[in-house]
């Protein structure tokens, strides 16, 4: 027996049922919703640090393969509105070719993985409280694919200055004034051409990222701890280390936690509560990223760790929960039943107590900064259910019902 979960234009996919698959999907429904008043820890479960998501890690048989899938169609049709989310599959590797990690990470694969992850969640169908806009990360991605190498070396930043202004929507503005005076009198024609120049101004301004309220993407830059933007001090001269023909000269290491940091933080905006911006108020479930097919070889090991990493390094809360499946147990790619790793993974039918002690044990791993602070692998190896048991979960699911999408405070 088997589950078919709702669906919308995309595929649909049925849900595999094991041992402990309600616990896990129960789990899931409590991990996203967010709470009306501040990210907080929910549940009377205060760990001391108050704020954080774990990554959920589905460690499941090949023959669960649908497992994500399926749970991304209860995402989509939750009651009221889909649940927010972004659902990435890359080719299951072999996993003779899994064994060892690679010395460095490779950005352009990671980059692609943010680039699609971006993308998702930014979408329309996840557009009910607003689109996610992706400000620092898009423009991170962007200024990697400027090649300035045929630009002598004084000129470059003023060509990147003016490449930033043909990006910039207030050239727009400009534009359509100079256009929409074209045939003015002449007495006014210096007034508009004077008017038309104020975009270029505030252009300007913003790439300084020096006065309060202008420019918050390109003041970040400078903040951000990665890359050592302090060199050579200004945002430009940051900028240009990031081109097409300088960003290889860095340290990969550095490339990516910068590029995973930017997507954080343009998720810690979107979900921003603040005074003036009461659309951060209205989002009422967490950014969800599903993660399929997970290995060392396709990226997705490596992304995991780079947001453990980046969580430990800033120690700054951000608004995603992550849920991977692969074959074997991140970040090492070994079988669940292996040494010490056994101890770290819980059974499906566990799912709610690993939870609890992933949770009493975030405030010593944080300031540790465990390599698997953020980690919390939930195994579905749980043994075949049988005929009168999959009645049960059948039953089970069905009691439960749909995901739920919480209200908005208004």
């Amino acid at each position: 027996m088997s589950v078919r979960t709702g669906g919308d234009r995309e595929t649909s996919a049925e849900l595999p049922l094991f041992r402990g698959v309600v616990e896990v999907l129960r789990l899931i429904g409590r991990l996203y919703r967010r709470p009306k008043l501040g990210d907080r820890a929910r549940h009377g479960e205060d760990d001391g640090s108050g704020k954080g998501l774990p990554m959920l890690c589905l460690i499941r048989p090949t023959e669960h393969r649908s497992l994500l899938p399926a749970i991304s169609e209860r995402l989509k049709s939750a009651e009221k509105n889909r649940v927010p989310h972004a659902f990435v599959s890359r080719p299951e590797t072999d996993p003779d070719t899994d064994h060892d990690a690679p010395l460095q990470p490779d950005v352009r694969q990671i980059r692609a993985l943010l680039a699609e992850i971006a993308e998702k969640l930014g979408d329309a169908w996840n557009a009910r409280s607003g689109r996610i806009r992706f400000h620092r990360f898009g423009l991170a991605v962007w200024l990697m694919q400027q090649d300035l190498s045929r630009v002598e070396a004084p000129r470059r930043e003023a060509e990147l200055r003016r490449r930033l202004w043909r990006r910039d929507p207030a050239q727009r503005i400009s534009d359509l004034i100079n256009s929409s005076g074209s045939g003015a009198p002449d007495t006014v024609w210096p007034v508009i051409k004077a008017v038309s120049v104020l975009p270029w101004i505030w252009s300007r301004l913003k790439t300084t990222g020096r006065l309060p309220g202008l420019g918050r993407e390109y003041r970040w830059f400078r903040r951000q701890p990665y890359l050592a933007p302090e060199v050579p001090g200004t945002f430009l001269g940051f900028a240009e280390r990031l081109t097409r023909g300088e960003w290889p000269q860095e340290a990969p290491d550095q490339v990516v936690r910068f590029l995973t940091n930017a997507l954080l933080e343009d998720l810690r905006r979107a979900y921003g509560r603040f005074p003036w911006r009461l659309r951060g108020e209205r989002r009422m479930s967490y950014a969800v990223v599903l993660l399929d097919n997970v290995t060392r070889a396709n990226g997705g090991y490596d992304l995991l760790k780079l947001i453990n990493d980046v969580r430990n390094e800033t120690g700054r809360f951000d608004p995603l929960l992550v849920i991977s499946a692969s074959r074997k147990v991140p970040p090492h790619a070994v079988e669940p039943t292996v040494g010490d790793v056994r101890d770290a993974v819980y059974d499906a039918d566990e799912a709610e107590e690993g939870h609890r002690a992933w949770r009493r044990r975030l405030v010593g791993d944080r300031r540790r900064r465990n390599e698997m602070t953020w980690y919390l692998p939930i195994s579905t190896y749980t043994g075949t259910a049988g005929e009168d048991e999959r009645y049960r979960i059948g039953r089970a699911l069905a009691a439960e019902g749909p995901y739920r999408l919480p209200r908005p405070p208004w």
